[in-house]
């Protein structure tokens, strides 16, 4: 019995130490992954409009400013027509207002229709602000 030794305790050690590896070297990648994602995550703006059916012609927008106001540049309503309406350097309390015409352009029914107004702020950033039926 000299020349026999159990040597089973190396291998039980060598398997651990790589299962514990393998689960840093994994733990990593995950925590890169995910730390990488969340500086990519763009902060949303906070303004507030409320819109309104005034009557069966017309719809009015109401800007009501906000958190975010200082950085708003530019808001861009679409009415229900689809025709883009471009607000450069809104204030507070401004009012707009889209109203059917005699032919009918602004698409103003008395039914629902749908408003998405884009809010464009400072450093490049974009952002719905309000995408409701009215």
């Amino acid at each position: 019995m000299i020349g026999s030794q159990n040597e089973s305790a190396v291998s039980e050690t060598i398997a651990i130490t790589l299962i514990v590896a393998l689960t840093v070297v994994l733990a990593a990648i995950v925590a890169v992954y995910a730390l990488g994602m969340a500086t990519t995550i763009p902060t949303s703006r906070n303004i507030a409009l409320s819109v309104g059916q005034v009557d069966a012609d017309t719809v009015t927008l109401v800007y009501h400013g906000g958190p975010d106001a200082d950085s708003l540049v530019t808001l861009n309503i679409t009415w229900p027509s689809g025709t883009p309406q471009t607000v450069n350097g809104p204030k507070i309390g401004d009012t707009f207002s889209a109203i059917n015409p005699p032919a009918g352009v602004a698409n103003i029914t008395s039914g629902r229709d749908r408003i998405i107004i884009v809010g464009y702020f400072t450093n490049n950033v974009q952002q719905v602000v309000l995408d409701t039926f009215v």
